[in-house]
């Protein structure tokens, strides 16, 4: 075999590298890829079979040429149509031999090798290219030129090796014909002629189901972390010489068994000397291989060995060697219900005899089940323990992979991430040994960090606390040591999802509490509840609640029906069989191990079930068909029974609950044997339901069912009256069925009525819709929405919304000389002599006079301040132009090399000259323009003190939003909006808000403002002061529609009230509301009067679904119907796009209608 060394000219195509062999003239090849060693191998083919036709002169050519070299040079061409090309061009320099004594210099375009003129060295290497291309290239595409053959300077060239059998001229000498050739009995020897069969050569059936390891490495992406001893000399000692030993390391998940063998590849790679000659064919190969992959597609007997023999067949050269990832399973795979045989049985004397060197990994439970099945093959392999690490040596392995993290994923760690990774790394995945468990947290945590943030960033403990929530779905106050927890508070929130069960929600409690301390047992899950009592009463709820809360959502959720496991083969099910290890539970929880596994009705389940559950409730684990372990120690395992409910319709009505819980107690006891019930952390009793209680399961469901997706995809939001809650209530509730009886009652009537209503249809965008009761069932009383319609004027920031800062910047002189008209005109002088006159009046104590003296005296001095600022920021953008336009550019020439030639400098840089004062952002700039025409609208009206205190009314009418998660305010539009208000202008003195269960906060401090909007009201009443709020808001009033696709929608009633205080508001809010409800349950929807929170024109909508991560953005529409524009963003949340719209309307012309 020879050793065959080609150039490559290499360069980056956005993601992916290009190579193209050099030198070959019209045989040139090229290739696109990721991996330079997948790119090499396939040059390498395509080189092989043109080799086999190729004579040895040609073989000669393809050889490096030493002293080949890339040059760049600025071309200026003219090509096809006479279109102009200008830009740098890569150049091979390569020297040839004229004749032996004479050397010459080609030069050439990497990817066009036949294309070659002869180089004079003592003449400018620009100006040949340049006239021998614009004659070869003149009837070029001008886009070919451009994207093809023009270079970004970061192309070069490398060198690659492979080895072939290169024809030589032995080769062409013709053999003599045998005479006997014909014959199929050799003379000489009087015997039968043997066929020499061919060898194969190739890697058919490795490269089709294997992953070469080698290469990985050579391309530097495999994990090799920091080397250890003693097992890499070990490695070394056993599979380094010329007679390899069976080996596999034996350890905990996590242990660094893999890295281990990364590392040991790349010795091997030394041991070669791949460095040197680069040339993958003269290394060892490491194929990985499963035997999952050995067995896929093999559906007849027989197929799957006929693959093994070809495998063995391509293993047997010395130097590949075969790394099994699932060695431990090679006893059981392959047998079938038609044969017996394994893996370990056909690989069994091929290892034995050093045909194959096969490498693997496994737990030690793992390979004491390969010990089980197939004890021959297990001890052809030499085993080595991997211990885990101490905290000082992870500690060492952490530093030295985070060298290697932060330049290639752009992040800084800071000293606490290291602790806090080996903490909760531990903490929350206990079944992963150091130090794999906190390498792999770093890692992903670089991974997660390099994709959420553009540029550098740092990382610090809160990081590592963040990304753990986001992926267990843990609340942050169960990961932050000095976040506190509010029993109180969490006690309520288990409340409103289940109704009526004190003990539960107390039991739900106390298990977050001893969570949140640490005290759970760390070799057994969270906790193991049994929940018994009759159906109906919120048993599956509360595994549901917990769920959600826990690990972020119901769908965390485990369910298993133990209704099905009542036969024998249950236990089959639900860890696997030998044909199928994967078990129903089992798969379940290895794929997520942060969740709630629910074993509903476990009295139903086969004895051989219960004894299964023993193993689980005291070590945390269970051991699957296949032998791989499944970890339970980060779960919730809540039993539901229904033992003891008697079905009669007296529970819960005529009978003491008390009598039932005692006869339910004592039927679970009779049933669970001693060693099951003892492994039971607590038995928590639901009661059975109580009128009360099936009053608020009422509400409940029907809170659900009018918040369905086929509701609110129609915008229709539908409030029931309390009168019709009862009387539903009261004909629903079934005491032997519980909350389902609610459930079924509400969707033959509500549902069907609802049903009607969205079958006639209407062409109103949104609709509210009131349930009240009337003699024959329910009925609906209906109020649309319409549009705004659209106003008839114009804005003066209307073509400046999207405009850059550096164009808005140049409008300042503009704003200056409108302000300075402002505080000169006749309106202004008028204010000035009022001033003089409320003086005057001040000491008659009207506190209408003081409002307006201060008013006015506040708009002048607004005024003087707006006129003061621009005035220094128009200056200082002047002396900045003046500076900028004197002798701002020169021209150099730099040196000969790939940025030769002239250019031109600036002396001076815009970014590197600031004005006195800070640049004004976009923001800004369109704040003040909006101030300024909001000033010039309303100066005639800033003697009306009623004009500069408003009382703003927020009152959320529809909501069709999921729940918040139990440890995080709901972010919707009507926290958007109050912010919005607050911050835009003006001063906030009071507020007043009303609480879902109706009673009313009132802060008479702004800066509590955070605190009452916590409380999630749904009524919300700001008293703003400020110069022209009137004008300001009245544009706003109407109703604002959010719309989201993992959120449902929400509307939101603007509107500027009329009265003294905030409260009075919200009183007479409350009092309308009262009279309204009762009239439509009294006059069955005619004759009613104005309904207090009736719909008013939709002004604004908006459709916006908020990122899942901090610090992300989304995209956000917005359509405003008063102004008539429509606006695309992306923006982190609703306010930061909003602001602009806001000063967009008040910037409406003067005079406009």
């Amino acid at each position: 075999m020879t050793q065959i060394t080609v150039t490559v000219y290499q360069r980056k195509r956005q993601a992916q590298l290009e190579w193209a062999t050099v030198g070959l003239g019209a045989r040139t090849l090229r290739r696109v890829g990721k991996s330079p060693t997948k790119i090499q191998r396939g040059l390498a083919d395509e080189l092989r079979k043109s080799i086999r036709n190729m004579s040895p002169m040609e073989v000669a050519a393809l050889e490096l040429v030493r002293g080949r070299r890339l040059r760049r040079v600025h071309l200026e061409l003219t090509v096809a149509d006479r279109k102009r090309v200008s830009g740098r061009f890569p150049l091979v320099l390569e020297p040839r031999w004229r004749r032996p004594g004479e050397r010459v210099v080609i030069a050439y375009h990497p990817l066009l090798g036949d294309q070659f003129f002869l180089v004079d060295e003592d003449a400018d290497l620009a100006e040949q290219a340049k006239r021998f291309f614009a004659h070869v290239w003149r009837e070029l595409d001008e886009v070919f030129v451009t994207e093809q053959l023009v270079t970004d300077g970061k192309d070069l060239l490398r060198a690659f090796s492979f080895s072939e059998r290169a024809p030589q001229l032995i080769d062409e000498i013709v053999p003599e014909a045998d005479p006997f050739a014909d014959l199929e009995v050799d003379p000489d020897r009087g015997k039968r002629k043997k066929k020499r069969k061919k060898k194969k050569h190739g890697r058919k059936q490795l490269r089709a189901i294997g992953e070469n390891v080698t290469a990985r490495v050579a391309d530097g992406v495999a994990p090799l972390g920091r080397p250890r001893e003693p097992w890499r000399s070990q490695l070394a000692q056993l599979l380094n010489g010329p007679r390899k030993q069976p080996v596999v390391l034996l350890g905990p998940p996590g242990v660094g068994k893999s890295t281990l063998l990364h590392r040991w590849v790349s010795d091997l790679l030394e041991a070669d000397d791949y460095a040197a000659h680069r040339n993958l064919d003269r290394a060892h190969e490491v194929w990985r291989l499963s035997a999952t992959r050995v067995l896929a597609g093999m559906s007849y007997v027989g197929d799957w060995e006929k693959r093994c023999v070809e495998l063995t067949h391509e293993a047997a050269d010395p130097r590949v060697v075969l790394w099994v990832d699932d060695l431990h399973t090679f006893g059981t795979a392959g047998r079938s219900r038609q044969s017996e045989r394994s893996l370990a049985d056909f690989f069994r004397g091929p290892v034995a005899r050093g045909e194959v060197t096969m490498i693997g990994e496994a737990t030690p439970a793992q390979w004491h089940r390969l010990q089980e099945h197939a004890p021959a093959f297990a001890d052809r392999f030499t085993t080595l323990r991997v211990t885990p690490t101490d905290a000082a040596e992870t500690l060492q392995l952490l530093l030295h992979e985070a060298r290697e993290l932060e330049p290639a994923r752009e992040v800084a760690f800071r000293p606490e991430v290291y602790r806090a990774v080996m903490q909760l790394g531990e903490t929350l995945h206990p079944g992963t040994a150091r130090p794999g468990v906190a390498v792999d947290l770093l890692r992903r945590l670089a991974a997660d960090a390099a994709f959420s943030a553009d540029g550098w960033t740092e990382l610090d403990a809160d990081a590592v606390v963040g990304f753990l929530a986001r992926r267990t779905g843990l609340p942050e106050v169960l990961l932050r040591p000095d976040a506190s927890l509010d029993p109180a508070a969490l006690e309520d929130a288990f409340r409103q999802h289940v109704l009526g069960q004190d003990e539960a929600v107390r039991a739900a409690v106390d298990l977050v509490a001893r969570i949140r301390a640490g005290l759970t047992d760390p070799e057994r899950p969270f906790a193991t509840y049994l929940f018994t009592g009759p159906t109906g009463t919120g048993k599956t709820q509360m595994a549901k609640a917990l769920a959600g809360f826990l690990y972020g959502d119901e769908s965390r959720l485990v369910r298993v029906d133990m209704g099905e496991m009542t036969g024998p083969e249950s236990v089959a099910r639900l860890i696997g069989d030998r044909y199928d290890p994967r078990g129903l539970l089992t798969d379940a929880v290895r794929q997520q191990p942060f969740s709630v596994v629910l074993l509903d009705e476990v009295e139903k389940a086969h004895p051989a079930v219960l004894q299964l559950l023993l193993q689980l409730l005291d070590e945390g684990r269970l051991t699957d068909a296949g032998g791989a372990v499944t970890d339970f120690r980060r779960a919730v395992i809540v039993m539901t029974s229904n033992l003891g409910a008697r079905p009669r319709a007296s529970v819960g009505f005529g009978e003491r609950a008390d009598a039932v819980l005692r006869e339910v107690d004592r039927a679970v006891r009779d049933f669970f044997p001693p060693e099951l019930f003892n492994r039971i952390d607590r038995v928590v009793p639901f009661a059975p339901l109580t009128p009360e209680i099936a009053e608020l399961v009422c509400e409940k469901e029907l809170a659900q069912l009018l918040a369905r997706r086929g509701l609110t995809d129609r915008r229709v939001f539908v409030f029931p009256h309390p009168d019709a809650v009862k009387r539903m209530a009261a004909d629903a509730f079934d005491a032997r069925d519980g909350a389902r009886s609610v459930k079924r009652h509400l969707e033959a009537t509500v549902g069907a009525l609802l049903s009607d209503e969205l079958a006639r249809g209407s062409r109103a965008e949104m609709r509210m819709a009131r349930v009240y009761a009337a003699d024959d069932g329910y009925r609906l009383h209906v109020d649309e929405l319409i549009e705004a319609e659209p106003e008839e004027a114009r804005y003066e920031l209307e073509g400046l919304l999207h405009e850059p800062a550096s164009v808005l910047n140049r409008l300042l002189p503009r704003m200056l000389a409108r302000v300075r008209d402002l505080s000169e005109s006749a309106e202004v002088e008028a204010l000035a002599e009022r001033v003089g006159a409320l003086v005057a009046e001040l000491g008659g104590g009207d506190p209408e006079v003081a409002r307006t003296l201060y008013a006015l005296d506040r708009f002048r001095a607004e005024l003087r301040a707006l006129r003061d600022d621009l005035e220094l920021r128009t200056s200082a953008n002047r002396d900045v132009e003046r500076e900028l336009s004197v002798d701002a550019v020169r021209e150099r020439r730099e040196p000969w090399g790939w940025r030769g030639g002239p250019s031109k400098m600036k002396r001076l840089d815009r970014r590197h000259v600031r004005p006195p004062s800070a640049a004004l952002s976009r923001e800004e700039l369109l704040r003040r323009a909006g101030e300024i025409a909001l000033l010039e609208r309303a100066v005639h009206r800033l003697g009306d003190a009623r004009e500069h205190r408003v009382l703003l009314e927020l009152l959320r009418v529809g909501q069709g939003r999921r729940p918040p998660r139990y440890d995080r305010a709901p972010d919707g539009l009507f926290e958007w909006l109050a912010e919005l208000y607050t911050g835009l202008r003006g001063d906030v003195l009071a507020a007043s808000a009303r609480r879902p269960d109706g009673s009313i906060l009132t802060l008479e401090e702004p800066l509590e403002l955070g605190a009452l909007l916590a409380a999630h009201p749904n009524h919300l009443v700001l008293e703003l002061h400020g110069v022209a709020m009137r004008t300001f808001l009245e544009g706003e009033q109407g109703c604002h529609v959010w719309s989201s696709l993992l959120s449902g929608a929400e509307i939101v009633r603007v509107r500027l009230a009329d009265a003294e205080s905030c409260e009075d508001v919200l009183h007479e809010h409350d009092r309308s509301a009262r009279a309204f409800e009762r009239a439509l349950q009294e006059r069955r929807g005619e004759g009613l009067p104005e309904d207090p929170a009736r719909l008013l024109p939709a002004v604004r909508r908006l459709r916006f679904d908020p990122p899942t991560r901090p610090g992300e953005s989304s995209l956000l529409e917005v359509e405003d119907y008063v102004t008539g524009q429509v606006m695309v963003e992306s923006v982190r949340r609703i306010p930061d796009a909003l602001r602009a719209l806001t000063w967009l309307r008040a910037s409406r012309a003067r005079g406009a209608s």
